[in-house]
């Protein structure tokens, strides 16, 4: 969801800086506002556009802008929605030939009926207490068994 607009700010992106008239706040369960959620994205890999997204996967694919769009639709894939206009981090994709990395499906599989896109966004890169206070995209490529086991712990809790 998102909520009151906030004095544009660059989004990092994976090619450069892109900024938007605007930015509003993330509506989240940790209240985090995107251009915190940018930032964070930014150490691993960036945030890109849509569009950008569909052109890193048009050397793999015959239709990107298709199977961007079905990503995002079936929620296989990490996006925002920010004023009509669909972000993507590229931390989630093997950048060699645009697949969806393997952990990140698993991820969302575990938190996809329990958390909103924005709230995925906002999880992947928020302090988890199952973690010991580190966020799930710092320790997933260390440890993904224990981030798997923070999206399960965190599915069961917001479950209830």
């Amino acid at each position: 969801m998102l909520a009151t607009r906030t004095p544009s700010l660059p989004l990092q992106t994976g090619s450069g800086d892109l900024q938007p008239p605007t930015h509003p706040n993330v509506s989240t369960r940790s209240s985090a506002p995107i251009q915190t959620l940018a930032s964070a994205y930014s150490r691993h890999g960036g945030v890109v556009s849509a569009e950008e997204v569909a052109l890193l996967m048009r050397r793999h694919c015959e239709q990107p802008v298709s199977q961007l769009a079905r990503w995002i639709v079936g929620s296989k894939i990490v996006h925002l929605a920010v004023q009509s206009q669909t972000w993507v981090p590229l931390f989630q994709f093997h950048l060699d030939d645009m697949s969806i990395r393997p952990a990140i499906s698993t991820l969302l599989g575990e938190l996809g009926a329990v958390l909103e896109a924005d709230e995925l966004a906002a999880w992947f890169v928020a302090p988890n207490e199952w973690l010991s206070g580190a966020s799930p995209l710092e320790t997933l490529e260390a440890d993904f068994p224990a981030v798997l086991e923070a999206a399960r712990a965190d599915r069961f809790v917001m479950a209830g």
